[in-house]
């Protein structure tokens, strides 16, 4: 049922999303026993229909994500109390990718993301697992997420090179060579700013804050956490 995971997260309806990268590395170079497989590399749903605790439907959210697709982080979209469409967050260096559903049938069939485009550009470590990878949402409604010290990539990056250069859509730019770095922004592509750095490839990052009385999750369906900071990471 799946192959060569690399993330998984859990939506508000209790279903598992997972990323696969069945065809790692087969960028940067060729192997005699194992041959790329055509659409593998893939964000999975992962569902239990019938209540007995076990999953008996999968559906392919969106395929030909190559090279491997790290990270994952779901951006439910509510208009009351109905499912208007999901946008999914993947670390796809040299891309921050958006897989977006915008008419709310992910579960309808395969390949349902009708929208795909890149929220950020610049980062390296290519069909790496130390480039772009650990999306999640913290408290404060942006999005915080690691890039590693880019090494063992397509791109062949080298010490103490940059591991991401990048021009946010505010305009901003940022570099670091600092090895690995956790990062946040906000998901308009804003906001784009280092957290820390000297890492080696840190692959996820939680992000931890004060919550108000009766509020929860932004991301998901019922309110927004409070428009705090991060406390601690």
């Amino acid at each position: 049922m799946v192959n060569n995971p690399t993330a998984m997260e859990i939506d508000s309806r209790g279903r598992v999303w997972i990323a696969e990268g069945k065809n790692y590395r087969m960028k940067m170079k060729e192997f005699d026993d194992l041959k790329r497989v055509d659409g593998a590399d893939r964000i999975r749903i992962s569902e239990d229909t019938d209540g007995d605790g076990l999953a008996d439907k999968v559906t392919d959210f969106a395929s030909d994500i190559f090279p491997v697709p790290l990270g994952l982080a779901i951006e439910e979209l509510w208009e009351g109390n109905v499912q208007t469409g999901t946008r999914v967050y993947v670390g796809h260096s040299p891309d921050l990718l958006v897989l977006e559903d915008s008419d709310g049938d992910d579960s309808d069939g395969d390949d349902s993301a009708d929208r795909r485009y890149p929220l950020l550009t610049g980062f390296r470590g290519v069909d790496s697992d130390h480039g772009l990878h650990g999306m999640t949402f913290g408290p404060d409604g942006r999005m915080y997420f690691t890039v590693g010290d880019a090494r063992y990539g397509a791109d062949q990056v080298q010490a103490r090179e940059p591991t991401l250069d990048v021009t946010d859509r505010s305009g901003r730019r940022l570099s670091a060579n600092n090895f690995g770095t956790t990062l946040r922004v906000s998901r308009d592509g804003t906001q784009l700013e280092v957290l820390s750095s000297g890492h080696r490839n840190n692959y996820e990052v939680a992000a931890l804050g004060r919550r108000s009385p009766g509020r929860h999750s932004q991301a998901g369906r019922h309110g927004q956490w409070s428009p705090g900071r991060a406390d601690r990471l």
